[in-house]
């Protein structure tokens, strides 16, 4: 927004970007925001947060900064308003035995989100050549898609049940030494899911673990105990029997209104016809992967404080302006708030001019008969013809007063009567002796006349 809080936006050579800050100096890479909407000024910026960013010890709160340019011209950032929460990282216990391990999510996640999970293995410092898992699941929480092998072996066979996929192994890819198979933590492979379309939100305990059914050497000997359960790392410090997930709503969180038209001239005084902006909304949602959209007007109520200058349909939000409002102003407010969370509010800024003086003026007073000059068709005698030239100053609270613009265009203009003078668009022609005033039409209100002599 501009000083007085319109939305437009000069978009050429315009770049947004957005960084994220920790307490401890730490800044995040920088990401480049959508276009901004060249009305109602709205862009998207959506920024992966690198690890380097948060801390073990404890949460951390951060600060987010718009970087605004123009090419070849001036440049300023701007801190957002509202922090940024860097959530506590989990200190993992990992393994010091012979065993295997998944690496669960650490953050919470939305209903039809996608999950990698990585199985990893404690070879117990012997080369591990054929293995076989199981990976347990609540299939009421996560639904299963695929496995993928690490490249270190040749094939998998996998059986999949309800809850469960199962892995076989037999065998190294081609080249693969001994050496590249025999880790603290060596990675067998990963395996893709999503979280249950329509999952409400909650803590889900115990929803994946796995089974070492056997880990072989390059001789068959066994490199684990039969059938022995492994680690889960997720979202808490140490090492789980079972892995826990945490999901959440994609809940509404912000909305931002603008108005369709953000200047605009009420000329309702002068044309008698009301002057109508359309204020906007548009909602912002807590999931990222969630575009923004525009809001139905049903799910908002609008008002306004600004009742002189303007008035707003509380159910539709349709701004209008005309002559029963008596002010403009530089800045006047159309406050939306969600009907179903009051917490959810915005504000539309518009500048409305408003016309505090008229004036009408023609070319010539005395509109004299033309002698020898009669109407073919009705042998009535002709008289001249002026223009009228209607001129006004627009301002209001806050606004420098523009003067003498002329506005006829806007107009309706007619005569007092019309046995004396006729009107045709702006132009005022004589039709008999005596005295006529010409006025604004149109139920226009403005007090402006002229009077002519015929």
């Amino acid at each position: 927004r501009d000083d007085a809080g319109r939305t437009a936006v000069d978009r050429s050579g315009l770049s947004v970007r957005l960084t994220v800050q920790n307490s401890a100096g730490v800044t995040s890479s920088t990401a480049l925001c959508s276009s901004a909407g060249s009305v109602s000024g709205a862009a998207t910026c959506s920024l992966a947060v690198g690890s380097g960013l948060f801390d073990a010890a404890s949460p951390e709160t951060g600060t987010a900064t718009l970087l605004v340019s123009y090419s070849g011209g001036s440049s300023f950032s701007e801190t957002l308003v509202t922090p940024v929460t860097l959530a506590q990282v989990p200190t993992y216990t990992p393994r010091t035995t012979s065993g295997m391990a998944l690496s669960f999510v650490a953050s919470p996640r939305f209903s039809g989100d996608a999950i990698t999970v990585t199985l990893a293995a404690h070879t117990g410092g012997d080369a591990l050549v054929a293995w076989q898992a199981q990976i347990n699941f609540d299939s009421s929480v996560l639904q299963f898609s695929s496995f993928s092998l690490s490249s270190l072996y040749s094939t998998a066979t996998t059986s999949t049940d309800t809850g469960s996929v199962g892995v076989l192994v037999n065998g190294l890819a081609s080249g693969v030494t001994d050496s590249q198979v025999t880790s603290d933590a060596l990675t067998l492979g990963t395996l893709s899911f999503s979280v249950v379309g329509g999952l409400g939100p909650g803590v889900y305990a115990d929803v994946l673990d796995v089974v070492s059914i056997s880990m072989l050497n390059v001789f068959g000997g066994s490199l684990s105990t039969a059938n022995s359960a492994g680690v889960v790392f997720d979202d808490r410090d140490g090492a789980q029997t079972s892995g826990r997930l945490t999901v959440e709503d994609d809940e509404l969180v912000g909305a931002h209104a603008y108005a369709s038209q953000a200047e605009v001239a009420n000329t309702a005084p002068i044309s008698g016809n009301a002057v109508t902006t359309q204020v906007n909304i548009i909602e912002y949602f807590s999931k990222a992967a969630t575009s923004s959209s525009t809001a139905s007007a049903a799910d908002y109520t609008c008002t306004t404080t600004s009742s002189a200058v303007l008035s707003v349909d509380s159910s539709s939000c349709l701004v209008t302006l005309d002559a029963s409002h008596s002010e403009g102003a530089a800045v006047a407010a159309v406050d939306v708030q969600n009907v179903a969370d009051s917490g959810i509010q915005a504000q539309a800024l518009l500048r409305v001019w408003y016309p505090l003086a008229t004036s009408l003026s023609v070319d010539d007073e005395s509109l004299d008969l033309i002698e020898g000059l009669e109407s073919l068709s009705t042998c009535a005698s002709r008289y001249q013809t002026t223009d009228v030239v209607l001129t006004a100053s627009f301002g209001g609270s806050g606004l420098t007063t523009v003067s003498n613009l002329d506005v006829t265009a806007l107009a309706s203009f007619e005569a007092s009567d019309s046995a004396f003078a006729t009107v045709s668009g702006s132009e005022v022609t004589g039709a008999a002796p005596g005295i006529v005033n010409v006025t604004l039409a149109n139920s226009a209100t403005a007090d402006a006349f002229v009077t002519l002599a015929v």
